[in-house]
């Protein structure tokens, strides 16, 4: 499949697997939006993707707040004219059993890893649409 110019908004995208999918979907000419609290890395991955020739554009993001998602969302349209894949890929690992969590804990798990996506996915799906995708 080519992704060349695809515009690919990438949640999580500070470190792990959403950094290292980032690089990868880079080399093969996709154009990125990279999304997550951490601005700092964001920004430096935004620099290493634009040093090896492909493009970015940072949004430091928090998926759990909807004016986030919103201005992501927006952003991105602003800035490139559509989205053509979200990459949902926020989410945490609360490091002990469920059972052992606090309430809010168990809130924080739920709005990152179940509400976020949904609420990400609510936000770009009619953009999609509109662009016959």
């Amino acid at each position: 499949m080519d992704i060349s110019g695809k515009i690919i908004v990438i949640t999580g995208a500070s470190s792990g697997i959403g950094a290292a999918t980032a690089r990868e979907l880079a080399a093969h000419g996709a154009v990125l939006v990279l999304a997550a609290r951490r601005a700092e890395e964001l920004a430096l991955l935004q620099r290493e993707i634009e040093r090896g020739g492909g493009q970015a554009l940072s949004v430091p993001t928090d998926v759990t707040r909807r004016p986030d998602i919103d201005r992501l969302v927006q952003t991105t349209l602003d800035t490139y004219g559509r989205i053509d894949v979200l990459v949902n890929n926020a989410g945490i690992s609360p490091g002990q059993p469920i059972a052992e969590l606090a309430d809010a804990e168990l809130q924080r798990v739920f709005d990152v890893n179940l509400l976020a996506p949904a609420r990400l996915v609510s936000a770009v799906v009619p953009h999609m649409r509109r662009q016959g995708g």
